[in-house]
């Protein structure tokens, strides 16, 4: 029968319930009396050939628990975790026997869960975390720093070497440098009268690890490090309450977190936790996903960890911010208390301006930056606080690209709190005026910028774009009819600088270099400046008759439609709006008996139409 354990533990397929029986029934733990040699070799060779085996197969293992379409029975996966389990609490009932030296049977069992959790497992390894959660605190409450070594675990497989002989037990072991000094005992043991706080088997709780670090034992330090991470990863991969996750921010917050852990033991080793802060931001940031009460307090914490890594990048940070608050926005939309949700959202920004406002001061202008921004604006601006609203737009600043991305940014802003006010906000007349001397110096500074600059400048083109069109159906609607004029004026403005960042963007290369980057494509960017046009058109036309610069740019705006399709660079369907806004421009004017003006608006309507029909 033993060597159908051992094969059992070998290969997946073997392990049935009467294997499971046997291993367990030899595996029993016969209080503190010495074990054959032979239950101890086999017990090692479970632990090896499981870690093994699992590491192995991970990604079959992942295809079968996420998809189902793997070819892993999970039955004889989850005796085989079980068997496993048996095989490390027999091990560390007689460790001494065994002959492990110092947390190795503690790097073995964290490598183990580490495979497991790699292979997607998630619950099904609880019971190892919880043993491996409990050997620690065990160890830290009896050893000294000095006696836990200073060798750092790794990631990797690592096996439990079968010992031969105590005589020759470490004689082939390169001998580990034992770190000077001892910690403060107090420090050491604090926090072990709290396990029935955070030391319950409950998931969540398992996130903390109630004592001090180790000031001189990397070692140790690094395998809590490991256990909370690994913890945070299982927790990612299984459904959670949001209750749960509640506590999970209580705890996350508090001293002895899995967060707190790698900031304190990077102290000691920088390179080596790195990896766990970055799995710490991705299991947070999955976790955020999962919840809805929750997700902007449980997604800083993702930021929080994502700020201490290495590959820390503001841009990117950025993104994943305000990602998060348009997710929970998105969420609450059918909420009723939209000024409530507006707060929530507005207090989570504060916090991560808090974080990162140092990075944000001198940060070059990105599309990251203006989708931060922009969202921020509008979150302030809905409860009706404009000021701190336009400050969220000057947060961009710096270049003259930057100027321009920022008066964009505010005048959008302004414009729908006129229209949402049925007043023209103070300020918006000014900022209107500056626009085009903005676009002239940042398109004579073109050669300077930088894709991400394009990106940005593109990006509130863009956003002028859909605001303008939000605009027109306001107006369309009769809403903000004291202010159509004012408003009408501004938006013209503001679509005749995108038109030009548009044009610029296209013409100098840029947008074919960030299409081969996987941005917008081509014929989208053109489509998106025919439409420019046309929505300026139908602003000037319809409610700018008596401003001349309006009248001015419609002209302009007109030709360049014209233009654009008889290049076919553009969807002909402009050609068919082109000719209808002048053929209702024409039939105004004839009701006015201005008849001239009519019939030149309707001649350019039957132009249009004439190219539409011929294309």
């Amino acid at each position: 029968m033993s060597s159908d354990l051992l094969a059992a533990s070998q290969d997946f397929t073997k392990c049935s319930e009467a294997v499971e029986r046997a291993a367990a029934e030899r595996l029993a733990l016969g209080g503190t009396g010495k074990a054959p040699r032979a239950d101890i070799e086999f017990a090692l060779s479970v632990v090896n050939q499981a870690n093994q085996q699992i590491s192995k197969r991970a990604a079959e293992i992942r295809a079968q628990v996420e998809r189902s379409d793997g070819q892993i029975d999970m039955l004889c996966v989850e005796r085989t975790i079980r068997v496993a389990l048996a095989a490390f609490r027999f091990l560390h009932e007689h460790r001494s026997q065994a002959g492990f030296s110092v947390l190795s049977l503690e790097k073995t069992l964290s490598n183990y869960t580490i495979a497991c959790t790699n292979a997607h497992l998630g619950p099904r390894i609880w019971d190892a975390l919880v043993l491996l959660r409990r050997l620690l605190l065990e160890h830290a409450k009896t050893h000294t720093a000095g006696d836990a070594g200073s060798t750092a675990t790794s990631t990797s497989s690592r096996s439990v070497r079968k010992p031969a002989s105590r005589a020759r037990r470490g004689s082939g072991r390169q001998q580990q440098p034992r770190a000077q000094g001892r910690p403060n005992a107090a420090n050491l043991t604090r926090g072990m009268n709290r396990l029935s706080i955070s030391g319950a088997s409950e998931p969540v709780a398992q996130t903390h690890f109630p004592i001090e670090h180790c000031q001189n034992s990397l070692s140790f330090n690094l395998l809590v490090v490991t256990l909370l991470s690994n913890v945070l990863r299982v927790l990612a991969q299984a459904p959670s309450s949001e209750l749960a996750l509640k506590s999970l921010v209580g705890l996350a917050t508090r001293a002895h977190s899995a967060l707190d852990w790698c900031l304190r033991v990077r102290d000691l080793d920088k390179n080596s936790v790195d990896p766990f802060l970055s799995v710490c931001f991705r299991a947070y940031y999955t976790l955020g996903g999962i919840s809805n009460t929750h997700s902007l307090d449980i997604r800083l914490l993702a930021i929080h960890a994502y700020s201490q890594t290495k590959k820390y990048d503001i841009r990117e940070l950025l993104k994943y911010a305000s990602r998060a608050a348009v997710r929970v926005e998105s969420a609450l939309a059918a909420g009723s208390d939209q000024i409530a949700a507006s707060r929530s959202i507005d207090a989570y920004y504060t916090r991560v301006l808090a974080l990162t406002h140092t990075q944000i001061a001198t940060v070059a202008v990105s599309p990251e930056l203006v989708e931060f921004c922009h969202h921020l604006a509008q979150v302030r601006q809905r409860q009706g606080d404009m000021q701190k609203s336009l400050a969220a737009c000057r947060l961009v600043s710096g270049s003259d690209a930057a100027k321009l991305v920022s008066g964009m940014l505010s005048i959008e802003c302004l414009t729908r709190s006129s229209i949402g006010g049925d007043r023209i906000q103070p300020g918006i007349e000014q900022l209107r005026d500056g626009l085009g001397p903005l676009v002239d110096a940042t398109l004579h500074a073109s050669a300077r910028h930088t894709l991400a600059e394009w990106n940005a400048l593109a990006l509130s083109a863009d956003i002028a774009r859909k605001a303008a069109r939000s605009a027109q159906s306001e107006l369309k609607q009769g809403r903000a009819s004291a202010v159509s004029l004012g408003v009408s004026v501004t938006l013209v403005a503001m679509l005749d600088a995108a038109s030009a960042i548009y044009g610029a963007y296209i013409s100098r290369g840029a947008a074919a270099k960030a299409e081969g980057a996987g941005g917008t494509n081509m014929s989208v960017l053109y489509n998106h400046s025919a439409e420019v046009s046309l929505l300026l058109l139908q602003l000037a036309l319809q409610y700018c008759e008596s401003d001349v610069g309006a009248q001015t740019h419609a002209s302009n705006h007109s030709d360049r439609l014209l233009s654009m399709c008889a290049n076919k660079q553009c969807n002909p369907e402009y050609l068919r709006n082109h000719s209808t806004v002048y053929f209702n421009r024409g039939a105004g004017l004839y009701q006015l008996k201005l008849y001239a003006q009519a019939a030149a608006a309707v001649e350019l309507s039957i132009r249009s139409m004439s190219q539409w029909i011929a294309q």
